[in-house]
């Protein structure tokens, strides 16, 4: 008898331990537009042009900038993000228009990337826009209330100067052409030692 007990307990016990942790959902509370253009670094309306995924905690997506409503006003912009919407990441689909409120603060959910200082998340305000102007969202986004676009203000158009897309490492090419004139300058000295 007791060692059905201890049996059942043990299986009772492994049981516990064997199952999945419960996974954190992100949930956000609706902050003011006021408060969601104080605490952004950058505000644009841009569109979504590549993804690059760098580890598992970040995503770094480029975007052609339209309209600047705060920070520089460049042409491209890369912002980064947790990869996953669990952790509160914030995943944009390339060539569709958002609305972006990006910070340059630390962040607890994405790893820092080197040249991206730029972070945002499920709770910055992200939302996607329908193009054109005034600012409209689309059917499945926020909506663009009168307060926000007032805590928004005017926007200014970008410059040309912007951040070039992101990529982590050169190109493949330039390994090729280094390794070319490498070979290229070896056999030119071993051709002129045999003279």
């Amino acid at each position: 008898m007791i060692r059905r007990t201890l049996t059942a307990l043990l299986l009772a016990a492994m049981s516990l331990i064997a199952l999945p942790g419960t996974a954190c959902a992100c949930s956000c509370a609706v902050p003011e537009p006021t408060e969601i253009t104080t605490g952004a670094a950058a505000i644009f309306t841009g569109t979504a042009t590549a993804v690059e995924h760098v580890n598992s905690d970040a995503t770094v997506f480029t975007f052609t900038v339209d309209a600047i409503y705060k920070g520089k006003p460049n042409t491209t912009l890369n912002i980064r993000s947790h990869p996953q919407s669990p952790t509160c990441g914030y995943n944009f689909t390339p060539g569709t228009r958002y609305l972006v409120f990006a910070t340059d603060r630390e962040s607890s959910t994405t790893s820092a990337v080197p040249g991206v200082p730029l972070h945002t998340d499920l709770c910055s305000g992200n939302r996607p826009i329908e193009s054109g102007t005034p600012l409209r969202a689309t059917p499945a986004g926020d909506p663009i209330t009168p307060a926000l676009l007032t805590a928004l203000g005017p926007a200014t158009p970008p410059t040309l100067t912007g951040e070039p897309p992101y990529n982590p490492t050169p190109p493949w090419w330039w390994y090729g052409a280094a390794l070319a004139a490498l070979t290229a300058l070896g056999l030119t000295f071993w051709h002129l030692k045999r003279r």
